[in-house]
């Protein structure tokens, strides 16, 4: 196995929650070798600094060159320098071996309040470490240091990056988690801005984000993503890693860097199968770990809290007959669509985009080649495709493409109904029995033996299939089943109407990757959030029909549901099993 190669020269910390230590677990959760050069030892715990020894120069400049002369590097961050000299020597190699990605986290002060770096090397900083850097990533306190500024609102942040960039640096990331209010960055690569929303996270276990966060950004440039991706990618993991957090020692505890693979709430092991399922390991996309029915809503309920908060742009290249439908739907739960379908600019508008939604329901040849040539940026930049065969078993036609595409792309997300799922399968159409579709299954809590079996050979068919193409399948009818491969959801939320009008599937695809778009690297439950908060928004949107009103006014009222969703309606309404194994 050939994996991308990432430097970080650092700091130790020996409670192993910030520095060299969380770097090397960064790198390794994101699927990149990490390399070390350690530039200073500290005495440290999660409640105090108690000492700092820096290394000599030259020993640093020794491990630096060690590892450029033998190994490969693709991207190097850089953490604690305590002096100058040390600034000099590490400037000096970098000139010397010319790395093709630098990210500068210019740490000054502990979580505890330590000094991490000497007052006068500030100036050697921006003299020697800004010009070689790709991107540098300061806090408001970082950023006030380097620039001389007072910042204190978001225009002040703009500025401030403005000046980071007139000093020498490529590109800035200034974070936003010292301001009030949402934990907002601005991204500025001397041409435009960006801001990255986040809302913030009640987290006590903090210690060490932001040199997680400049090692993953590391991470996911060597990965090949572009640098604006790889900043947002890299927040949604540090998101993630604090929001599960870790209960070590008595002061300021670690982010769990491992969140992804095993945890308190870990029911299955990591290893998939399937080359796709390595593939979307490699891409830091893995099975989801869930411990219950309530640990699944609240993910969804903060997963729609953030889109509203950060209404990712998520791209289409969808079915023409509801492509109104979908970007509606999109559109009410606070995300932003674009619909793009030429393939000379596919790939431009992917780059822009954190989700890519494909759906065959009207194929051509040229839908082909743009669905491929989409999918493949994706892939290359680590945003999540979602898949969704309309019409699968309908032709030959729909059958080829559909293979050339899970062919060709790493799909995180395949959504069909029972007859799609089926055909993937092999099966013909009475696999499952002669029920016609829409009585396939009942109700799981009736005493019907006949239902329940049938019931868990959905829940085989979908567990089998998602193994089978190493992406999370969601089959959607009268009761939703999902799975990973390893653990299924059964869900019975919906309303009948919801098969009266066009275009219901397809939203629920494009809602699956809109979810997916703030849960990239948890398809299982961005898959269970899209599909939940529809099928809920169809039962209130049916309950609030007057006399006299059908589908139409249905499909309007499906789209008030979904703008006005709660918290408080996802938690009244849902209905769901979970199943391991």
């Amino acid at each position: 196995m050939i994996l991308p190669h990432a430097l970080t020269i650092a700091g130790s910390d020996s409670g192993g929650g910030a520095g060299i230590q969380a770097d090397l677990k960064t790198f390794s959760a994101l699927g990149v070798f990490g390399m070390s050069a350690i530039t200073a030892v500290t005495v440290q715990n999660t409640t105090s600094v108690l000492g700092v020894e820096e290394m000599p120069p030259d020993v640093v400049a020794g491990q630096i060159d060690a590892v450029f002369s033998d190994i490969r590097v693709d991207a190097v961050k850089i953490g604690m320098q305590f002096s100058s000299a040390t600034i000099v020597a590490v400037a000096a190699c970098l000139r010397r071996w010319q790395p093709p990605f630098v990210v500068l986290d210019p740490v000054m002060i502990s979580k505890s309040g330590c000094a991490l770096m000497q007052p006068e090397a500030n100036t050697a900083l921006q003299r020697e470490l800004l010009p070689i850097a790709s991107l540098v990533t300061p806090n408001i306190p970082e950023a006030e240091t380097i620039t001389g500024m007072s910042i204190k609102s978001r225009s002040d942040m703009e500025k401030a990056a403005a000046v980071i960039v007139a000093l020498g640096a490529k590109a800035v990331l200034v974070k936003g988690g010292h301001s009030t209010g949402n934990a907002d960055d601005l991204f500025f690569d001397g041409h435009d801005c960006h801001w990255l929303p986040g809302a913030r996270i009640n987290a006590r276990n903090t210690h060490g984000t932001g040199c997680t966060l400049s090692s993953a950004i590391a991470a996911f440039t060597a990965r090949g993503m572009t640098l604006l991706n790889a900043c947002r990618q890299a927040k949604s993991y540090v998101r993630g890693a604090m929001a599960a957090g870790l209960e070590v020692g008595h002061g300021c505890g670690p982010l769990h860097h491992f969140f992804q693979w095993y945890g308190e709430t870990a029911t299955t092991s990591s290893t998939e199968p399937v080359s796709k399922a390595a593939g979307r390991a490699r891409a830091g996309i893995t099975p989801t770990k869930i411990k219950d029915k309530a640990a699944k809503l609240e993910k969804i309920i903060s997963a729609l809290a953030a889109i509203r908060s950060e209404q990712p742009l998520v791209h289409h290249l969808t079915n023409m007959v509801t492509v109104n439908d979908c970007a509606n739907a999109v559109l009410a739960v606070g995300g932003s669509p674009v619909m793009a379908p030429c393939q000379c600019e596919v790939s431009d508008m992917v780059g822009l985009s954190r989700a890519l939604l494909l759906n065959i329901g009207t194929p051509d040849e040229a839908s082909e080649g743009a669905m491929i040539a989409a999918g493949q940026a994706a892939n290359a930049q680590g945003i999540p495709v979602v898949l969704d065969a309309t019409g699968f078993a309908a032709t030959p036609f729909r059958r080829a493409l559909v293979k050339t595409l899970l062919d060709s792309v790493d799909v995180v997300i395949l959504r069909g109904n029972l007859a799609e799922i089926k055909a993937l399968a092999g099966l013909s159409t009475g696999a499952l029995g002669d029920k016609p579709t829409e009585d396939v299954f009942g109700d799981a809590s009736e005493a019907d033996a006949s239902a329940d079996e049938t019931l868990r050979q959905a829940c085989r068919l979908v567990a089998d299939v998602s193994r089978r193409y190493g992406c999370v399948i969601a089959l959607t009818d009268a009761q939703d089943v999902l799975s990973d491969g390893k653990v299924t959801f059964t869900m019975a939320n919906g309303h009948p109407m919801m098969t009266r009008i066009a275009g219901a599937g397809c939203m629920a695809s494009s809602l699956c990757a809109t979810f997916a778009a703030v849960l990239p690297n948890e398809p299982l439950l961005a898959a269970a959030g899209g599909i939940t908060c529809l099928a809920i928004a169809g039962e209130i949107a049916a309950e609030n029909l007057r006399d006299g009103e059908g589908t139409g006014a249905f499909h309007t009222r499906l789209i008030d549901a979904l703008s006005l969703l709660s918290s408080a309606d996802l938690q009244k309404r849902l209905r769901c099993s979970l199943h391991v194994g």
